[in-house]
């Protein structure tokens, strides 16, 4: 059986140009990819009660910091994280998409 990505694979390319795009020179992955309990031991550290409205808040601060798109090629999503929206109502990660940075969705559930 050839390799998955021989000569002739459906997605052999869009992987390539993925890779390569997440992978580019002075680039990395950002691990946003947090669950519920993990992100609340971090924020019981800090006095910061564990709800969704300041998960949100705490990853749009992320996600909204200047320059992101220089330096990380790709971020790793909890769940949680792909389908909220933020005060205004848009998709948390659209900062993300805007900035061309591809997105990526843990499979566990932490």
């Amino acid at each position: 059986m050839p390799y998955p990505l021989s000569t002739g694979t459906k997605y052999r390319s869009e992987l390539i140009a993925t890779a390569a795009s997440i992978a580019a020179p002075g680039k990395g992955i950002l691990a946003a990819d947090e669950s519920t309990g993990t992100i609340g031991k971090r924020f019981k550290d800090i006095n910061v009660e564990n709800t969704l409205e300041n998960r949100i808040k705490w990853r749009g601060l992320l996600f909204k910091t200047p320059g992101l798109a220089e330096h990380v090629g790709g971020v790793i999503l909890f769940d949680e994280t792909l389908r909220s929206k933020d005060a205004n109502g848009e998709l948390l990660v659209k900062p993300l998409m805007d900035a061309g940075i591809k997105l990526g969705i843990k499979v566990d559930k932490g």
